[in-house]
């Protein structure tokens, strides 16, 4: 008997396979497409809202945060990192 089976860490049922929000907003590719689409609409939204009326930096801020926890949620840290840093300089 193997100790470590060649297939550890597959993919048991390939209806699994999707993570995050992913799964809520429909197939893979559009799914993930759905989430970048949802956050680039909030930091656009928080950039247009700063500019048009005097909102509070709180409200704005959490605005960007939750833009880049969904983009952290479905693609991982660097893709979050990497959103976190667009919400700054959009801010700046």
């Amino acid at each position: 008997m193997d100790a470590y089976p060649a297939d550890r860490g597959a993919v048991v049922d390939a209806r699994l396979a999707p993570a995050g929000l992913t799964r809520l907003l429909g197939s893979y590719g559009a799914g993930r497409a759905s989430v970048l689409v949802l956050a680039g609409v909030l930091i656009g939204g928080v950039c247009v809202a700063r500019a048009i009326a005097p909102i509070p930096q709180v409200a704005l801020g959490l605005a960007f945060i939750v833009a880049v926890t969904l983009v952290a949620s479905e693609f991982g840290v660097r893709a979050g990192v990497r959103c976190a840093a667009a919400a700054i300089v959009a801010m700046t």
